[in-house]
């Protein structure tokens, strides 16, 4: 519990000691968040997008991307903060025969092996479902609650060089943000 005179009381959740908090101001912070965890990739493969992952991600129906997935996990904890799901865009398709190798950030590669720049993150966070195919590798129940962050990686041509979809159990997972006011 928390209180300040004339402002009654607030009762306070406590955070758990296992939860990951993600702070993210902008396009630097997502390369802090990508080196403080550790990808382990299950599979990398070429795939056509289907009209669910059409829905899901906004890439269009019929086109092949590079699907890479696997579990992301932090150091001396046994619970993965995460499945991970990254399309890439076919163009930069040769990024996943480094990525076994690679730490940090997968749009930092897009970057350094095509020239190419990254200049606006799309982000949108959901509440979702843990479904019986993720449930066991989250160490989470099937239907728990979850989190899904989802960001789409623009060129400045507006062209998409990756789309990632992070499904966090909730109860692992807290979005911080700060705000202030500009003065205009």
């Amino acid at each position: 519990m928390s209180s300040r005179q004339g402002a009654g009381t607030i009762v306070v959740v406590p955070r758990p000691s296992d939860s990951y908090v993600h702070e993210v101001m902008s396009i630097n912070d997502l390369v802090a968040f990508a080196t403080g965890v550790r990808f382990a990739i299950d599979t990398i493969e070429m795939i056509e997008i289907d009209d669910e992952l059409a829905l899901r991600t906004g890439i269009p129906a019929g086109e092949n991307w590079l699907a890479v997935r696997g579990f992301r996990h932090t150091e001396g904890s046994e619970l993965p903060v995460c499945w991970t799901e990254v399309y890439i865009n076919r163009d930069f398709a040769a990024v996943g025969r480094l990525l076994q190798r690679h730490t940090g950030p997968i749009f930092h590669l897009i970057e350094d092996l095509f020239g190419q720049s990254i200049v606006e993150v799309h982000q949108e966070i959901a509440a979702a479902l843990i479904s019986p195919a993720l449930a066991a590798g989250l160490k989470a129940k099937t239907g728990a609650t979850a989190l899904e962050v989802q960001r789409t990686y623009k060129l400045a041509t507006g062209k998409i060089a990756q789309v990632a979809i992070n499904t966090h159990p909730a109860s692992r997972f807290r979005h911080s943000m700060t705000m202030r006011r500009v003065k205009g």
